[in-house]
């Protein structure tokens, strides 16, 4: 009887246990962790108002405010069913070749730059690309193809666990929060699990190395990215009127040598893709399709860029805004350009997908394109100057996305505007709701919705349905993008409720992505970016790895 008894009352003991347990698990999951608030203005990144990416390109994203938020706060979006193809369906085409022979690697560990360097590439990237979006408004030489000779060098596959972390400390174990909402936990086929990859984070894996040193530092990446369970890279291939791998039409770009126009010996992207699809990740090749520079890029412009070929005194094909340079959205020759340098890679390239991200109208001024406004008028256009720039940009989506339907109906197309949708038709000047109700714009949006469920302006969960329920053309899919970039620091344009929401929670990505699988559309989420999951500063390792750890328990299976 006593033993009995005494199993009786541990039974007992156990169901009180167990539902103070489910109690707790059930309330609001954020906790004060002991990992120090972090100035916005270092770790956020910078988002100018053109593009997702950096005062440089992507910190210049980062800059953008969240009224105005690029690929940041605002937008997500998902994968066109073709993205759930695998990568040996779409990778029929041919590789250009090169003259340069491939070296082969002697390491798998990634070349390490000096302290200062990093520190350095972490702080031009927080201060610009998406930063921009918070806090901004839209304000090669190869003129023949080169030979590629295939490497010798086996393709490795993912190394396991490659990163280095720290041991999370047992006050954010004992704090972790698990939200335990009754959501439809049920995945979509195929979806999408994708992280940006910027130029930002390239200046650090490419910008000055050997080709071995690339392959290296790009094997050891793409490990990291298979590891946690992800899918799909999106890569910056074009990010200043320019080009990481061999083009006729745009020069390589600074981010490979550090000075435009110089050939490095071999190509990026090829390599890139060969990784990607041997560790089983899709690739799409990102582009910013208008700008040539913007405030943050420092570096020459070459004699061969083809800005000059279509920029004279006497029009306005191209523009200077705010210490930024951008093609002209009304031009015709523009527009013709941006359609050829993607036909280019899509014929030239086994890419999984083209990407555009939130650059478009940099600035609201009118002068920028007065000619060819009045030039529009005297023609007898009757449409106002909003709803002319508007329509600009929709003549080059729909060509953009025929012309890539016409060489490889395989290849995905897809952009990734801001959340805010006031900024983006009445700033950036595009017509999402057009897109997502037409068809012949897009396979896929990608909204950056990179706010907090608290967040004042724009809530995340309220925010992803209006983008969701804008959905109304089939063929047309939703990417839910998320600002990892926030993880461990302070939320600045969230208001006084969700400033601090990043910091206290260690579970954002996880709900997010629990979130968008309870919307019709939805189909995966974009992670912006690379370094800020992988690379991240030391008093935020342990935040993020928290993070990384609870998200990565819905997404492997």
């Amino acid at each position: 009887m006593n033993k009995i008894k005494i199993i009786s009352s541990f039974l007992a003991l156990t169901m009180t246990l167990s539902a103070c347990s489910e109690k707790s698990e059930m309330t609001a999951g954020c906790f004060n962790f002991s990992t120090p608030v972090i100035n916005s203005n270092s770790s956020d990144l910078e988002y100018i108002p053109v593009s997702h990416q950096t005062s440089d390109d992507v910190g210049s994203s980062s800059q953008k405010s969240e009224t105005q938020t690029s690929k940041n706060e605002e937008v997500s979006s998902a994968p066109s069913k073709e993205a759930s193809k695998t990568p040996s369906e779409n990778s029929t085409q041919q590789a250009p070749s090169k003259t340069a022979s491939k070296k082969t690697d002697s390491s798998q560990k990634p070349q390490k730059n000096s302290s200062e360097e990093n520190k350095s590439n972490t702080s031009k990237e927080n201060s610009s690309d998406k930063t921009s979006q918070e806090t901004s408004s839209p304000n090669k030489d190869s003129s023949s193809e080169k030979n590629e000779t295939q490497s010798e060098e086996p393709m490795d596959k993912p190394t396991e666990n490659p990163v280095k972390s720290e041991p999370i400390s047992s006050e954010i174990q004992q704090n972790s929060s698990y939200d335990s909402t009754d959501y439809n936990t049920t995945i979509p086929k195929g979806e999408i699990k994708a992280v940006w990859i910027s130029y930002l984070d390239l200046n650090t894996i490419l910008k000055g190395k050997s080709e071995g040193e690339f392959r290296s530092n790009i094997k050891y990446a793409f490990s990291n990215i298979v590891n946690m369970g992800l899918n799909t890279v999106i890569v910056q291939v074009r990010p200043f009127s320019d080009a990481l791998y061999y083009s006729d039409i745009f020069p390589m770009s600074h981010i490979v040598t550090g000075t435009e126009g110089v050939d490095a010996g071999f190509d990026p992207l090829q390599i890139m893709i060969d990784y990607a699809h041997n560790y089983g990740l899709r690739l799409e090749a990102w582009i910013n399709p208008y700008r040539i520079r913007n405030s943050g890029t420092k570096a020459e412009i070459s004699a061969d860029n083809p800005m000059y070929k279509i920029a004279n005194k006497n029009n306005d094909h191209v523009f200077k805004y705010s210490g930024g340079i951008s093609y002209n959205p009304a031009s015709e020759e523009a527009r013709q350009l941006i359609v050829d340098g993607v036909a280019e890679i899509v014929r030239k390239y086994p890419v999984d997908g083209i990407h555009f991200d939130d650059y478009f109208y940099p600035t609201t001024e009118s002068s920028i394109d007065a000619k060819s406004y009045n030039e529009y008028q005297s023609n007898g256009g009757k449409l106002s100057l909003a709803d002319f720039r508007r329509e600009n940009v929709n003549i080059l989506v729909r060509k953009v996305y025929s012309t890539i339907k016409s060489i490889n109906p395989k290849v995905t197309f897809g952009i990734s505007p801001q959340g805010n949708m006031d900024i983006n038709y009445n700033s950036q000047y595009i017509d999402v709701e057009k897109w997502l109700s037409t068809p012949g714009y897009v396979d896929y949006i990608c909204p950056q919705l990179y706010y907090g469920f608290d967040n004042k302006q724009c809530p995340f969960k309220e925010t992803l349905e209006r983008w969701n329920n804008m959905i109304r053309t089939d063929g047309v899919d939703l990417y839910v993008g998320i600002a990892s970039y926030k993880i461990g620091t302070e939320d600045k344009w969230a208001g006084e409720k969700g400033k601090n929401e990043w910091i206290n929670c260690d579970n954002m990505m996880k709900k997010m992505v629990l979130n968008g699988r309870q919307c019709s559309n939805y189909r995966g989420f974009f992670l912006f970016r690379y370094d800020s999951l992988f690379n991240p500063s030391a008093n935020l390792k342990n935040h993020v790895a928290q993070e990384i750890s609870n998200l990565k328990s819905i997404i492997q299976h």
